[in-house]
């Protein structure tokens, strides 16, 4: 005889399945070790061996750990689920009234007309410039580049080099 605290639990004694009615279940077993195993949903799963020794009667009891889960806020949403929709939706009504703004005006920017009462600017008197310098003379023929330095192949030294 024994019971269980978790309702609609499965039980099951060496393999085969026992009846558990109102969180309670009746077996009868021979002499030596027996295992258990139970289940019930939103519980740990129970495992235990259990030594009958012949001519006895046990009670036994099976306490099962719930299973800890996170609380649901409203409508099953978590509390940062609803920060999230309510981030969402200050963006979406931010983008709706740029939206509008933007074709109401058109997408132009405003009139010349709406600053007339802005004082123009004086403008700057321009300090005195040096005058220019006259432009160089241009030459009357092209002028050639100088001629590469003498160098034959008979020479053991090549004009460039670090020896001379």
């Amino acid at each position: 005889m024994g019971s269980i605290n978790a309702p609609s639990a499965s039980l099951m004694i060496d393999g085969n399945s026992v009846p558990v009615t109102n969180g309670t279940f009746s077996v009868q077993l021979s002499a030596g070790v027996h295992a258990i195993y139970a289940t019930a949903a939103g519980y740990e799963p129970y495992y235990n061996n259990v030594t009958v020794l012949g001519g006895t009667t046990i009670t036994f009891t099976i306490e099962m750990n719930a299973v800890p889960g996170p609380s649901p806020g409203f409508l099953g949403i978590p509390l940062f689920g609803w920060a999230l929709i309510a981030a969402l939706a200050v963006v979406a009504l931010i983008l709706l009234v740029v939206a509008l703004t933007l074709r109401r005006r058109g997408g132009t920017p405003p009139a010349a007309a709406a600053f007339k009462s802005v004082r123009p600017i004086a403008p700057v008197a321009a300090a005195a410039a040096p005058a220019p310098a006259s432009p160089a003379p241009k030459p009357s023929a092209p002028v050639a580049p100088p001629a590469p330095p003498a160098w034959s192949e008979d020479s053991t030294e090549a004009p460039w080099s670090e020896g001379s």
